[in-house]
């Protein structure tokens, strides 16, 4: 939320910013971007990967970004995604309500933050204080969405914050592009199933690709002419647009209304949340990936530890 962090940095005597640069004399300070977390955009997760990278010196140890909980899932993943140079640990802070609440707990997560910078190798992390009181530690990659109403936030790999040796840390692979600046697609199409979702409104034209979520048992909807993701998935391919599929289980197989993915053309995903391939394939599509070199990327080649087997 605008304004929430020079709260923030207040109470450690910084200055006012977005993204906080922090080395041994305290912090270098930057704002980027000032807009409440439910309006961003790929283009912003451009910004700030852009941001960190021309801020950063050999005199800081870290970096710590403020960021709203509402998008925090994605945009501390397309961080992870986007600075797998840095050779410095980036610590994602959210805070549950505005700082001025009694409940607040971003002065908390803010707090941990700079615990763990010094303790942690390279790679992207979230720090967050539940309801609950529990101090936990993410990477980055893997972090879930808030739930709803009582404002959790869990990820695969969680660990808390006295038991950092435990911590997941990132196995980074070169993506397939020269180092340099990165960039987000806009044309990428989330979808979530839920009975009764009508495919006849969507029309794929116009994206670069599909991220199609499944249920917990890998499973979509495969009837009725409306309803049918393999229908769905013949008219993306006929316009040209590949469907990633998932998370996919290993034995889904075992489950009658997945047989026909393959045939459909439908591109199956395991190891990691559909929020998180999203912003992967968002990734990949902004950097001009295509067909197979796509699918690579997105499906089997891990960037920065998102993958959970």
């Amino acid at each position: 939320m605008p304004g929430q962090t020079r709260l923030l940095l207040q109470a450690y005597g910084g200055a006012d910013g977005f993204d906080v640069v922090g080395g041994a004399d305290g912090f270098d300070v930057v704002e980027p971007l000032s807009l409440l977390s439910e309006n961003a955009r790929p283009a912003d997760w451009t910004a700030m990967a852009a941001a960190v990278t021309s801020a950063i010196g050999p005199q800081h140890t870290g970096v710590v970004v403020t960021h709203g909980t509402d998008t925090l899932s994605y945009g501390a993943t397309a961080l992870a995604f986007a600075l797998t140079h840095l050779d410095v640990p980036v610590v994602v802070v959210a805070s549950n309500r505005p700082l001025d609440h009694p409940e607040a707990n971003g002065h908390s997560n803010f707090r941990d933050a700079l615990e763990v910078i010094d303790t942690v190798p390279g790679g992207v992390y979230v720090t967050f204080r539940n309801p609950d009181g529990a101090r936990l530690v993410h990477a980055a990659a893997r972090l879930q969405p808030s739930t709803p109403l009582r404002h959790y936030v869990h990820s695969d790999g969680e660990v808390p914050i006295t038991g950092l040796d435990q911590l997941p840390h990132p196995r980074f692979e070169p993506p397939p592009w020269p180092a340099g600046p990165v960039q987000f697609g806009a044309r990428v199409l989330y979808l979530r199933p839920y009975p009764g979702l009508d495919y006849r409104v969507i029309d794929p034209a116009g994206f670069d690709a599909v991220v199609h979520e499944t249920y917990h048992s890998g499973t979509a909807c495969t009837v009725g002419a409306s309803t049918s993701v393999l229908d769905f998935a013949g008219r993306c391919a006929a316009a040209g647009v590949p469907v990633f599929l998932g998370p996919v289980p290993d034995d889904v197989a075992a489950y009658e209304s997945v047989t026909g993915f393959a045939a459909a053309g439908l591109i199956p995903f395991r190891w990691m949340r559909a929020e998180t391939a999203y912003v992967k394939t968002s990734l990949g599509t902004g950097m001009g990936l295509t067909g197979d070199a796509l699918v690579e990327f997105v499906c089997r080649r891990e960037v920065a530890g998102e993958f959970t087997r």
